[in-house]
């Protein structure tokens, strides 16, 4: 990937990016549902579901079916950013364009570009289309004069060396407006419904990890929804469903803040309204400890072992994990080993050797000096 954005030279940066064509993949989705045994009615549209009598009613206009009426006991809202959750960063939206001619489909030709008021993405999606977005204040759009949008589309990528060095030779084939407005909704799961993917939380374009968060909050629904349909702990279930959107939904907003924050090339107000100076204060550096010395650990006064939901299986039950300020969230198990088992001995000092002995008998003496390594790294093992 080339980018520009802490010098005006672009830099090649190493990634392992994956692109992903959505058509496709959704395609792709859909079909494998259908052979897992769901009944797909596509095209469709779901009208305003209603909750009578302790079962969800959705009206759909089918293609093939026509009118018809689907009655269910627990619904799922993925209805994306459509649905109207309540912005959390600053209002932002894109202007995506489609190019066709001869591209390069390798992912090293995608290209970020920082400009005054904007910040460019382009990248291949085969051999002969590409897309390129530009992400702007909503402001920008409405006061430049939206009656025209390819001009205005145009006139911003002509701001982007890299994007016109990209978009050579190809022609643009379509455009389209869509909000790319940081996300989150303030209730995402009762116990008849959950909300998940962009319904539940819209991530910053930035993360460039909307399908990935889309699919772990899809697996993560799951056992939340299995856990309450077979009336084990409801409880457990909508708080490990809330605890962990709240969680990601930190995460992604200081990952995000960082990543503005870097940008060094414009200090306007879109990219101060979008970056955050304390998330780059550096951290002060964990003490240097040697396992060969055999060193006397002690569990550190800020680590906390405390029952919690996690996922078990395919439901949510209340384990013992791990809480500390080095982690970005509670920890159950590390490697498939859970942690409260091997840090519940761990009462008082001893000796490194000690601690590898005992965890070796649970796991593999490869996998406990890892494990070891993982802790002192993070100063959830200290020095005595």
């Amino acid at each position: 990937m080339r980018a520009r954005w802490r010098d005006e030279a672009a830099s090649q940066q190493d990634n392992a990016a994956i692109i992903v064509d959505r058509t496709l993949f959704d395609r792709f989705l859909i079909e494998a549902a259908r052979k897992a045994g769901v009944t797909v009615l596509c095209p469709a549209r779901a009208r305003r579901p209603a909750f009578v009598d302790e079962r969800w009613i959705i009206p759909i206009d089918a293609r093939d079916a026509g009118a018809l009426v689907v009655e269910a006991q627990f619904l799922v809202d993925a209805t994306g950013r459509r649905g109207g959750c309540r912005p959390a960063g600053a209002p932002t939206i894109a202007l995506c364009g489609r190019w066709q001619g001869k591209v390069s489909s390798s992912p090293a030709e995608m290209c970020i570009d920082a400009g005054e008021h904007a910040w460019f993405w382009a990248a291949p999606l085969s051999h002969d289309s590409a897309t390129a977005q530009v992400f702007i204040h909503p402001q920008s759009y409405t006061r430049r004069g939206a009656a025209d949008c390819a001009t205005l589309y145009r006139t911003l990528l002509d701001q982007s060396r890299l994007a016109r060095e990209f978009l050579r030779g190809l022609s643009l084939a379509d455009i389209r407006i869509r909000d790319a407005t940081f996300r989150v909704d303030n209730e995402t799961v009762t116990p008849n419904s959950i909300k998940v993917g962009d319904r539940a939380f819209a991530m910053d374009p930035l993360s460039s990890q909307g399908v990935q968060a889309a699919i772990r909050s899809g697996l993560q629904a799951s056992a939340v929804i299995h856990t309450i349909l077979r009336r084990a702990d409801l409880e457990a279930a909508l708080e490990f469903y809330r605890a962990t959107l709240q969680g990601a939904v930190k995460v992604h907003d200081r990952h995000a803040s960082e990543v503005y924050a870097s940008q060094a090339l414009y200090a306007s107000s879109f990219w101060q309204s979008r970056s955050s100076t304390r998330s780059l204060e550096e951290k002060k550096p964990a003490a240097s400890i040697r396992i060969s010395d055999n060193p006397e650990l002690m569990l550190s006064q800020n680590a906390r072992l405390i029952a919690l939901p996690v996922i078990e299986g395919d439901e949510i039950r209340r384990r013992t994990a791990l809480t500390h300020p080095g982690l970005e969230r509670p920890v159950a198990w590390l490697g498939g080993v859970p942690l409260g088992t091997v840090l519940s001995a761990i009462r008082s000092k001893r000796p490194a050797a000690s601690i590898l002995a005992e965890w070796s008998g649970q796991t593999t003496p490869a996998q406990a000096h890892a494990l070891l390594d993982w802790m002192i790294a993070r100063e959830i093992l200290v020095n005595a």
